[in-house]
């Protein structure tokens, strides 16, 4: 990776930065962890955490260049303007053996839980795209009303152009030639000696897994070409945050504008426009001068990806996700602002979420969810309690449940991935005075409590990890050492089902130089 950032400040009142960032990656994209099917049990630990179901010649190679140029002009002390113009280049060369989320299956058609079912995915694609940004801030005052506006207007654009192709192999081979991933055909799979169907990709054992040069030619391979695609959306906002007193109110509206193209640069391109008006408000109480007391509503409006809109596999096209927000707290700040602590009790909902169909025929197909509903509350200390002495606590409650669904087993259930708990501290100590001035200690630790998955029996254990850390700083020369997961616990930080599992970190550590001039 490579990242200049240049800055340039022509007069007193004007900036402007101009930043790079340049990423070439060359390695393998990691599916998770699989483990023993459901038949076998929940046995997280059936596989290491290291397990991969990579083949040795897969491969990932991904190129990203974008580039950001802002400014920042005043032209006086009530009115200033800002602009940022960003342009992103990704371009993508991808190989993989991964699972098609099954387990294989016998001559009798049950399957057989140690035995992975496998695809390949051949992919070449490139996206490019552009974002601008751009608003104007306005103070002034009408009596007793102190006036902060904001009026603005951005744009961004993603296409990916003629050209992208993948190809798919997966399923059983077919007695005629040919393979099928329709359980429908399951009489007619070629079998091997003890009668079972002949895999189109071979089979990943987890207990004797094998990792070989894999001939990609051997596989009979689905290919699908991709369209030229384009999206585009902009909207215009305006918000006054007025202060009266004691108040302080915030008021604000965005109108969205979302718009797919299909065939594009063709004669029948079309376009499709989805819209909407997001409102925003928000009000704050000073109790005292260290205590405010707040309450906000905002709404949100997020559009599928045009990936989920165009292609046949997924299902689509699919209605947007939209999203409100209660929120209601407070923060303050105590002992001569030496501490700061803030409360926050909000509840969310979110409708038409995408998650996996899990067909049999069809691992891409997609399918929305009716609605999630998220209520908890928040609450976070951080603060420097002596002049060498720093500490942050935070601790957190969410109830994330599945509240309307087309499957009516999954309503009332704990949203996938959500914790009901999480938490975490940490605090560094410096010595100032004697013979071990310069030297800091640090420790940390974060817990989060147990967390469903996809499949209703599989579940996450909860897990609590310890950090700590030393450093020596002298003069201009900072030294320092941080050791992370220090207890070395096996640990699971999210998961879809028992073929993606994905495990945290185990113990690592970080040895850092520095020198400043």
């Amino acid at each position: 990776m490579i990242a200049p950032s240049i800055s340039f400040l022509p007069t007193d009142k004007t900036r402007i930065n101009f930043d790079l960032v340049i990423t070439d990656f060359d390695g393998k994209l990691d599916r998770g962890q699989p483990i023993f099917g459901a038949t076998a049990g929940t046995d997280l630990n059936s596989t290491p955490i290291s397990f991969a179901l990579n083949q040795t010649n897969d491969f990932q190679r991904s190129d990203v260049v974008y580039s950001t140029l802002s400014l920042n002009h005043k032209f006086t002390d009530q009115l200033s303007f800002n602009a940022s113009y960003m342009r992103y280049l990704y371009d993508e060369d991808l190989v993989e053996h991964r699972t098609s989320n099954r387990f294989a299956i016998d001559g009798a058609g049950q399957q057989i839980p140690t035995i992975m079912e496998m695809q390949v995915i051949q992919r070449q694609r490139e996206f490019i795209a552009d974002n601008l940004s751009s608003y104007f801030v306005f103070e002034a005052n009408t009596g007793d009303l102190e006036h902060k506006i904001d009026a603005g207007f951005d744009y961004i654009e993603q296409k990916q152009p003629l050209g992208a192709a993948s190809a798919f192999a997966r399923g059983y081979k077919l007695q005629g030639g040919g393979s099928s991933t329709d359980p429908a055909d399951f009489p007619n799979y070629l079998r091997d000696e003890d009668g079972n169907p002949v895999p189109n990709v071979p089979h990943f054992n987890l207990e004797n897994p094998s990792y070989d040069v894999a001939q990609l030619s051997d596989y009979d391979f689905t290919q699908s070409s991709s369209p030229a695609t384009r999206y585009f959306t902009y909207g215009i906002y305006l918000q006054d945050q007025i202060k009266y007193k004691d108040f302080q109110l915030l008021i604000g509206g965005r109108q969205e504008y979302y718009n797919d193209v299909v065939n594009v640069d063709q004669p029948d391109e079309e376009t499709t426009t989805q819209e909407r008006f997001l409102p925003r408000i928000g009000l704050v109480y000073s109790l005292t001068n260290d205590i405010n007391l707040y309450g906000t509503y905002t709404e949100s409006f997020q559009p599928q990806g045009v990936a989920a809109q165009t292609n046949p596999n997924v299902g689509g096209p699919f209605d947007p996700v939209v999203a409100n927000m209660i929120e209601f707290g407070a923060k303050g700040e105590f002992f001569n602002n030496r501490l700061a602590a803030n409360l926050a009790v909000y509840s969310i909902e979110n409708n038409n979420i995408l998650v996996n169909a899990n067909a049999p025929d069809n691992p891409e197909l997609l399918r929305q969810r009716g609605q999630e509903e998220s209520q908890g509350f928040e609450i976070d200390i951080n603060g420097r309690i002596l002049p060498n002495l720093s500490l942050t606590a935070n601790y957190a409650y969410s109830d994330a449940r599945i509240t309307e669904s087309d499957d009516a087993d999954e309503i009332g259930l704990r949203q996938e991935n959500a914790p009901l708990h999480q938490g975490g501290f940490f605090a560094k100590y410096n010595f100032i005075n004697g013979p071990l001035e310069g030297i800091g200690l640090s420790l940390g630790s974060n817990f989060v409590s147990e967390r469903n998955t996809f499949e209703t029996e599989l579940q996450l254990p909860s897990y609590t990890i310890v950090d700590a850390g030393i450093s020596y700083k002298v003069d201009r020369f900072n030294i320092s050492f941080l050791l992370n997961n220090a207890f070395d616990k096996t640990h699971w930080v999210g998961g879809y089902s028992y073929v993606r599992l994905f495990s945290g970190m185990p113990r690592n550590y970080l040895l850092s130089v520095g020198y400043t001039f």
